[in-house]
Order: structure tokens, then C-alpha cells, then sequence
């Protein structure tokens, strides 16, 4: 076991292979860093542009909102007892 509880276990499962798995892998993932990522060296081969430096912070700030929804939510759909 790579978690501390059994329902960690399973919400990690969840997050990463079951009903969120969209969520983490596109807002997390696509949205959060591979695309802030892209802008960042996009911007620093070609020149630093103020609206695509802005573009970023709202795609990392959106795969952060993301990810810390499929953070809470996921654990919430698992029964304790």
C-alpha cells in the first residue's frame, strides 16, 4: 500500500485512473503545467510578450482550481465505514 489509509488508496485511484482522471489529466496536467510550460518557452524563444505572460497565470491558476477539485471531491465520494 502506497498511501496511509485504504480510502487515500482509493481516492488516489479515483483521481488517477477513475472518474477524475479527465480533470486531473487535462485541467492538472494540460492546462497547469504543460501549457503555462509551453507559453513560458514560447515567450522566451521569441520574446517576452505581456498578454501571453498573463495567458499563463490564467491557465495555471484554472489547472490549479482543477486539481484541487478533484482533490477534495474525490475522497468525498469514498464511504469511511
Amino acid at each position: 500500500m502506497r498511501h496511509a489509509t485504504d480510502v487515500a488508496e482509493a481516492a488516489a485511484r479515483d483521481i488517477h485512473h477513475g472518474r477524475y482522471k479527465w480533470a486531473y489529466r487535462i485541467g492538472a496536467l494540460g492546462l497547469g503545467f504543460v501549457a503555462p510550460l509551453a507559453i513560458g518557452i514560447y515567450t522566451f524563444t521569441v520574446g517576452v510578450t505581456f498578454p501571453a505572460i498573463i495567458g499563463a497565470g490564467v491557465f495555471a491558476i484554472i489547472g490549479f482550481f482543477i486539481h484541487e477539485y478533484a482533490f477534495v471531491m474525490a475522497p468525498q465520494r469514498i464511504p469511511n465505514s
